[in-house]
């Protein structure tokens, strides 16, 4: 409500600029994959199923330190301070001739984790296996929450009196709220009323 219409456009600008950039970025990532898998004279076809098969796993913190495996998937030598990452690195090794094997291992050593940020930055990694984002914070949440706050702005411009509109929306979102209070399953919740969406 503070912003004026124009901080709103410019935040809209400053989040597409940040994700167009971080999108630029993963493309180059996954190229640099590719020219360092390619250096090593595998078949195009095996490199291209090596990048796409590459598939992430993720445990919230319940200790300082990670295991190295979570089931056959390996850790992902990446400080995380949301969770423990781990990938089917052994999966993906296996499609390789042994001969290449070690240096395919280094190659994903030194890419995966940072695709993995990139990944976590602009999508919040989709988990397609759960249908919904792992994480919170992310770079598409942050534009629709702008675009919307935007379009939100521009309502109350339009309105003759928007002091009355605020009101209005403020009594909706408070009955809302209401309703999801009541109506969600409180054995979903944990001790601050949250929903722990990595729990069984």
């Amino acid at each position: 409500m503070k912003m004026d219409e124009k901080q709103h456009i410019e935040n809209v600008a400053m989040i597409k600029s940040a994700i167009k950039e971080k999108q630029n970025y993963y493309t180059k990532l996954r190229r640099n994959l590719t020219d360092d898998l390619s250096k090593l004279q595998l078949n195009d076809s095996l490199i291209f199923d090596l990048i796409s098969e590459i598939k992430f796993k993720y445990k919230a913190h319940s200790t300082v330190n990670c295991s190295k495996y979570l089931g056959s998937y390996q850790q992902v030598t990446f400080p995380s301070t949301h969770a423990c990452i781990y990938y089917n690195n052994a999966e993906l090794i296996a499609k390789v001739p042994t001969k290449y094997q070690q240096q395919v291992n280094t190659i994903f050593d030194k890419h995966v984790p940072n695709l993995w940020d990139t990944m976590l930055q602009l999508n919040g990694y989709f988990a397609s296996n759960y249908n919904k984002q792992v994480f919170d914070s992310y770079l598409q949440k942050d534009l629709v929450i702008a675009t919307n706050n935007l379009a939100i702005k521009r309502t109350l411009n339009d309105e003759k009196q928007p002091c009355n509109t605020i009101d209005t929306q403020l009594k909706t979102l408070e009955r809302l709220n209401a309703a999801m209070t009541n109506d969600i399953n409180k054995l979903l919740l944990d001790d601050n009323n949250e929903i722990n969406i990595s729990s069984p």
